[in-house]
């Protein structure tokens, strides 16, 4: 719904002299990850991981696989960067390849 308010305010933004850029709100960055993670062993351990990494500020969405040994992260990088994704795995016992 905003993304077509915005299309239908833009050419009033030209006509009123009014700068296109001021109608803008962010659009975050987001990034889609998969990690290999050893040591995952069955669904408690896939839980575990998955609420662990759902609790930190900017990811969107987790799945954790214990058969694939992969953990599948969208986050927002604004916000937090893979890196303390992977810490807060390997914190739990896990290896984080």
């Amino acid at each position: 719904m905003k993304k077509l308010l915005f299309v239908a305010l833009l050419p009033l933004a030209g006509c009123l002299d009014v700068p296109a850029t001021s109608h803008v709100t962010k659009v975050e960055s987001t990034s889609s990850v998969s990690i290999e993670v050893d040591g995952m062993m069955c669904h408690n351990c896939e839980n575990l991981i998955t609420r662990s990494i759902s609790a930190l500020p900017g990811v969107r969405f987790v799945v954790a696989s214990h058969l694939d040994k992969r953990v599948t992260v969208d986050f927002d990088i604004d916000v937090i960067s893979l890196e303390s994704i992977k810490n807060e795995i390997a914190s739990l016992g896990f290896d984080v390849k």
